[in-house]
This record gives C-alpha cells, structure tokens and sequence, in this order.
C-alpha cells in the first residue's frame, strides 16, 4: 500500500500528521493481518513451516513494511525555512530520520517507526497558495522494481491539479482510493480571486478525482460532490492516545477555550455576536481563552480583549473544560476530535462538517445564538458525562483504520 501526501513533518498540518498516523497504523494493522494469514498456512503443512521458520530466521530483523508513505522533499531551502519553523534538513535522509523519531516519541508507535517505508518526491511551496507541488511525476519517484497495487491519495485533486505528463493513478495501481481533507471551494474564496477562482477549482477537482480514483472517501459532506458512484463519506481520522480520556481536573475561573487559525473566516466575528447575547441574557460577557496564531490575529485580539478573554500563544489545554468551536469551514475538525476525546464539552454548530461529533454525550449542537448560549451556560454548571471505553475507542487511530478500511472496500460487482 502506497500512501502519498502532499506535506510532511515537521510542517504540523492535518495533510502531513494524519497521513503519516494512518500509514502507521496501517502498517500495525497489515503486520497483524499478514502474520495471521502467514501462521494460519503454516499450521495447515508443517513441511512448510520449517521451510518458512528457517528461511526467517535471517531476514526478520529487515523485514520491509507492507505500507509506504510517500511524502515531498522541498527541494529549495527557503521553502523549509518558512515552513518548517526555520528548520532546513540537508538531505532526505535527515528528514526521514526527523518522521521516524517523532513517530516513536510522539505517537509512541515503536514498530512503525522502525519499519515503515518512507519514500520522498521533489517539491516546491507556493506560498501564494499555501500548499506544496509536486516538482515532477510522483510515480517515477516510487521504486520501479515493486508491484503498485494499492494507492492512496490524500487530497487527490490537491495531488493531480499540476500532474506531471506519464501514466495516471489508475494505470499503474490495481486500486486507488482518494481521501478529501480539504475544502477547496472555501479556501480559495478567501483568496482575492476566490469569486472567479472557486467554479474553476470545483470543476478541476472534481474532474481530477473521478479520472484518478476507484473510491473517494470524503471525511463529511461539507465538501464539494466529486464522483456520486465513487463516494462515501467517513472520518477515517483519529487522535493520538494521549488526548483519549484525559482526566479532568478540577475547573478553574476561566473554564472556556477556543483553539485554532486566528482567522475571521473561522466562526470568530460570530462569537463575538455571541458574547453580546450572552451579556444581554446574563448581564456579562463568557470569559474565554483564545489560543492561536494567524493572518487576522492582531485584530482579533483587539476585539476579544475589549470583553472579558484572553489570547495566548501556548496551549495548557487539559485545564478547560468547555471548548468552543464556532467554525463552519473545517472539513473535520482536529480540535474537536481532540476536545471530545480528552472527555470535555465541544460546543459546535449544527452543520455537516460536525455530524461525526453530534452523536457523542458531551458534543452540545447549536442552530442559533440562543441555543449557543443555554448550551453555554448548561455545561458551566455540568460535569461532562465520562467516557466509557467503547465511546473512547471511537475518538483512537485503531477505530479510524476501522472505518478507513470499511470505507475503501468494494464488493465483487463494483470490482
């Protein structure tokens, strides 16, 4: 299984973690799966098994994974620098070794971090766009000598809008599945030329993914339609273990928080509106933290600081208890996912991009100003209701590569 992305670490966005995450727990899973099968033959011919025991037993500690990640190599070193904090790897090799340490030490998944594939392709940022090119054909960059059976595409139209000339996807794979994070439509009308900009793009994007994919996983139907035949709409993202079921301390003064891209356009010139309802129902503003960096940054804080909140830079999250999120734009939100898991209460709107989340006891949905603020206010004087361990399970990678493969399969007639 060849897993190919258009960003990696250490740039901390959605297309290089959760990619990196899935072929990761993947390849956990693939392990289980193919040593399963392995054993199950081996009890059947026990001529076989001694054939197989000691031809292993030189070749297990090199044994190569059954999953590749592909992931892009910035060729310039500006482009490292503006995204990678500063950070400049001077060869693919120092980055490589960069993923499989955080793999180890962040994920916490040892064997993965030893044994995945990591291949790299040429690239470059557009900074104009905010996202990375492939600098040439992506399948020319994977080894020749290896059969190309399964593909993923994270972001399939982000990956085939500039496609080198050479054989598509779906030539060189048995089977291509795309996964769509993004919602391209709303990205780029909030660019200047978004008015003209946006029809194009849906139109590019969805001729992209129907000549290039077998099956589109769309993470909610927030996104645009791309292949009706083709479609089916799951999160097939998690958490990492660390947020699961955190324990909840003891509430202090300022139990609210909202965290995430300091931008306008993310819901936050309507939490103003809602400060404002909340003082003319309560006689004061909800005090509320707000963590985060952005384009609009200065101007929100400007506008939050007059009321009765705070902005900050650096995270403590696992102090709160109630987050909230009023954004619309997100596909899927991480710090949603992130907020459910660790057992707090997400106040969200009722919209498709949230409809995962809406399902769990502490999500409390919101269709107008009013409901944002008796929802406010009942989870101020509530306890969130504590996970049980199947409800957790659900937020994990484990229940995601669960969902992936549920969702990626087909039967025999769509084959």
């Amino acid at each position: 299984v060849h897993i190919v992305t258009t960003a990696s670490l250490p740039w901390m966005t959605g297309t290089s973690v959760n990619p990196l995450l899935r072929a990761a727990y993947l390849h956990d899973r693939l392990e289980i799966i193919n040593n399963k099968h392995n054993n199950n033959n081996n009890k059947s011919n026990q001529n076989k098994k001694d054939k197989y025991d000691t031809a292993n037993n030189n070749t297990n500690t090199t044994r190569s994974s059954y999953v590749t990640l592909v992931i892009p190599w910035l060729e310039l070193p500006e482009d490292q620098k503006q995204l990678y904090n500063g950070r400049v790897f001077n060869s693919t090799k120092e980055q490589e070794e960069y993923v499989r340490d955080w793999l180890l030490n962040s994920a916490n998944m040892d064997h993965a971090s030893q044994n995945l594939n990591i291949v790299f392709y040429n690239a470059r940022y557009h900074s104009d766009l905010g996202s990375v090119f492939a600098m040439g054909d992506i399948i020319q960059a994977l080894p020749q000598d290896e059969p190309l059976d399964v593909c993923v595409l994270e972001e399939p139209e982000h990956v085939n809008w500039f496609r080198a000339p050479g054989q598509g996807w779906t030539k060189r794979y048995n089977y291509v599945v795309g996964i769509v994070h993004t919602n391209y439509d709303q990205y780029m009308k909030q660019h200047y030329s978004g008015l003209w900009s946006a029809p194009a793009i849906r139109l590019i994007s969805a001729a992209m993914v129907r000549a290039y994919c077998h099956k589109v996983i769309k993470l909610s139907d927030v996104v645009q339609e791309f292949a009706p035949e083709k479609e089916i709409t799951s999160n097939v993202h998690g958490v990492r273990q660390e947020f699961i079921n955190m324990p909840m301390p003891i509430p202090i003064p300022m139990p609210v928080y909202y965290i995430g891209k300091l931008l306008w356009t993310k819901g936050l010139d309507l939490l103003l509106e809602y400060e404002e309802y909340y003082k003319e129902i309560s006689g004061n503003y909800f005090a509320i933290d707000v963590y985060g960096s952005g384009p609009d940054q200065l101007d929100i804080s400007r506008a939050f600081l007059g009321r009765d909140a705070a902005q900050r830079t650096r995270a403590n999250i696992t102090q709160y208890k109630v987050f909230v999120n009023p954004s619309v734009s997100e596909v899927l939100c991480t710090t949603t996912a992130e907020a459910l898991a660790m057992g707090k209460f997400a106040i969200i709107p009722v919209h498709p991009s949230n409809q995962f989340f809406l399902r769990f006891p502490n999500c409390l949905g919101y269709r107008n100003p009013l409901e944002f603020v008796a929802n406010l206010q009942w989870a101020l004087t509530h306890d969130p209701t504590p996970l049980t361990d199947k409800v957790a399970r659900e937020f994990t990678w484990e229940a995601a590569t669960d969902r992936f493969l549920e969702a990626s399969s087909i039967t025999h007639r769509e084959a």
